[in-house]
């Protein structure tokens, strides 16, 4: 039985799955919205959406240190504070999934993942 188990294993062990929602949430801050299946997209939002709260608001030193030690590169902590002022206002619910229906090859359910500011 699976009671208490909050989180998709996604198929990896728990380094390969940290590295996949890092890359995901470079991915995804990079260019604006990506595809993928349903269980990686529900994962990423757990995610980086309490990433983009913390970035609200005043930006500090150690908050810039403490996002770089999640996502691991500079230019990605510049975007996710770029992202962050831009929804301020907001309470949450930063990514927006839309499904775009079954993967030709295996027939996974396929979902487009963008931030709620973008149309």
């Amino acid at each position: 039985m699976k009671h208490k188990i909050r989180q998709r294993t996604l198929g990896r062990t728990a380094t390969k799955r940290l590295a996949l929602m890092r890359n995901m949430s470079g991915d995804l801050l990079r260019h604006g919205q990506i595809v993928t299946t349903a269980g990686r997209a529900k994962e990423l939002r757990r995610f980086l959406e309490p990433l983009i709260t913390a970035a609200r608001g005043k930006s500090t030193l150690a908050q810039q240190r403490r996002l770089r030690s999640v996502l691991l590169t500079g230019r990605n902590v510049f975007n996710l504070m770029e992202r962050a002022d831009k929804t301020a206002k907001r309470p949450g619910g930063y990514l927006r999934l839309h499904k775009l229906g079954k993967r030709q090859g295996d027939g996974a359910p396929r979902i487009k993942v963008s931030f709620t500011d973008q149309e």
